[in-house]
């Protein structure tokens, strides 16, 4: 319970962590200092909305990387409901075009199956437009 409440206290230091891990390519110092806030991971759709509601769109993906990231480098838990699907859901709203290539971006970089969409990527894809494709042809058949 103290480290929820210590997310939720010290969540604008942690988000602006997460964003550099994002934005820069020499992020091992960032992701360093990220390691125990692994429970941010794990936080729910308000919470999320919440962070992201001002948040300038570039920022946002940033988040979304830096997460991504976190969570395949600390090993963090998160399954269908990580941090990074739903900023992703957020992320489709705001802009369709830029959420594909964040998807993309995601699918080659993350070992969570359910990123960035919520739901298991059993067809092995490595693109927005491969997984959207299996996805169709998938449920064509089934």
């Amino acid at each position: 319970m103290q480290q929820i409440r210590n997310v939720h206290e010290n969540h604008d230091s942690v988000i602006k962590k997460l964003i550099e891990i994002g934005k820069v390519t020499d992020n091992s110092e960032y992701l360093k200092d990220i390691k125990p806030w692994g429970i941010i991971n794990r936080q729910g759709k308000a919470f999320w909305q919440d962070i992201s509601r001002s948040m300038e769109t570039d920022n946002l993906v940033f988040l979304i990387k830096g997460l991504t990231l976190a969570e395949k480098t600390h090993h963090w838990i998160g399954g269908s409901v990580a941090g990074s699907v739903w900023l992703y859901k957020i992320l489709e709203k705001k802009s369709s075009v830029l959420a594909e290539d964040v998807a993309t971006w995601v699918l080659q970089n993350s070992e969570n199956p359910y990123l960035p969409y919520g739901t298991m990527n059993t067809h092995g894809a490595r693109t927005h437009k491969e997984y959207k494709e299996r996805d169709a042809s998938y449920r064509l058949n089934h």
